[in-house]
């Protein structure tokens, strides 16, 4: 158990920081006193150290078998990265007002189009797929530690994200939940596959096809 301390600590300032650094009162706390650009500063660095941290300490790390599902595991994953791995790319290059950043559109006369016509969290769900993904293919403790960590992360920032909008915006966010969803395919505006597009979704298969090349390098682990 010794052996997971460090990834343990550096898991929990990751994910930890994400939702302490997002909560109130401590967020407009820490926005008032360092102002906006200082804040997203502070924030942008833990979140930053906490990564780097994680890393380091998960390819130093030998885990300790807890499951082992096969290549029923394995072949599960490879066939549900991509999807993930689309997600992620689409929601990071669209626009969504439950993006940081992007809270202005609930301002404006912005209707939902493109990959939030799927889920109004198209990036935390490719993150949580991705650790899904990661624990189906490996079942000892240094992944559970950390994929279960992340998905944590990735599916709890969703209620929280939602919840911090409804607080600060009211109406105005109500109306956009009303017309999205956060499970795929359950809201009340239709998917828009032409907003959605074939670029970003070739784009994603391109960053999955790199994530293949390099996983061994990158990260010190045989592709799942």
């Amino acid at each position: 158990m010794n052996a997971y301390l460090p990834l343990l600590a550096a898991v929990s300032v990751f994910v930890g920081g994400h939702f302490l650094f997002s909560a109130d009162p401590l967020r407009p706390f820490l926005v008032k006193t360092l102002g906006e650009k200082g804040f997203l500063a502070a924030y942008s660095l833990v979140a930053l150290a906490g990564l780097v941290a994680t890393v380091v300490c998960f390819r130093g790390v030998v885990g300790q078998p807890l499951w082992n599902l096969g290549g029923l595991g394995r072949h599960a994953a490879m066939a549900l990265m991509p999807f993930a791995v689309m997600l992620v790319v689409l929601g990071v290059s669209s626009p969504n007002p439950a993006a940081q950043g992007n809270e202005r559109l609930l301002e404006e006369a912005w209707q939902p189009s493109g990959i939030v016509t799927i889920t109004r969290h198209p990036f935390l769900w490719g993150t949580g797929l991705w650790s899904i993904c990661h624990l189906l293919a490996n079942g000892n403790g240094a992944a559970l530690i950390l994929f279960g960590g992340m998905g944590i992360l990735s599916f709890g920032g969703m209620f929280a994200i939602d919840g911090k909008r409804w607080r600060q915006y009211g109406q105005r966010w109500i109306r956009y939940a009303q017309g999205t969803s956060v499970l795929p395919f359950a809201g009340a505006t239709p998917v828009d596959w032409r907003g959605i597009g074939w670029a970003k979704p070739m784009l994603a298969l391109v960053v999955y096809a790199c994530i293949v090349a390099l996983h061994g390098w990158a990260f010190n682990r045989p592709l799942m």
